[in-house]
């Protein structure tokens, strides 16, 4: 499986990396709202290869989100790399493929209209979160990962080992 990972300059470090440490065997391209060097918020680093805005959907087979503080930011102002994460959950929904976010990155799945009916969950925050995926018409799961069909959400860093493990058994179909 070919999957996109979009970052956010002061990504969450262990969202990125232990999901990334369950997808060995899969092709990973990560992309940002820059190319080059992104710094995590605990210090660690990644290379992004492709600017966010540049994924075309049929090279790949699923989208990745990863959160914290940097993308919560980017939710926040709506920004260029909100807005071409936007986008490419939209369109790689409408193509029947896999879509997986983390933490607050769900956030996007719901502002994209996705979560309409599905299972959901987020790294909530006196229940603010909760309540965006509410709003956007997804059933709140308190659960570390959640999957309902081709979209997958985990609640923040200690889920992202399990988050990766459903991505990387995801069949894509």
């Amino acid at each position: 499986m070919k999957l996109a990972i979009v970052v956010a300059e002061n990504y969450r470090d262990q969202e990125l990396n232990d999901t990334v440490a369950q997808l060995s065997s899969h092709e990973i391209t990560i992309t940002s709202s820059k190319t080059g060097t992104v710094s995590g918020a605990d210090g660690g680093s990644c290379e992004a290869t492709m600017l966010t805005s540049d994924i075309v959907v049929e090279n790949f087979d699923g989208i990745v989100l990863i959160g914290g503080p940097g993308m919560a930011q980017a939710i926040d102002s709506k920004d260029s790399l909100y807005s071409a994460a936007l986008g490419n959950v939209k369109a790689f929904s409408s193509a029947g493929k896999l879509v997986a976010a983390i933490c607050i990155s769900p956030i996007i799945l719901a502002d994209a209209g996705l979560l309409l009916g599905k299972n959901a969950t987020v790294w909530d925050s006196g229940g603010v979160q909760k309540g965006k995926l509410g709003a956007a018409g997804a059933t709140y799961k308190a659960e570390p990962v959640v999957q309902d069909g081709k979209i997958i959400t985990a609640n923040g860093p200690n889920a992202a080992s399990g988050f990766g493990k459903a991505i990387a058994g995801h069949s894509g179909r």
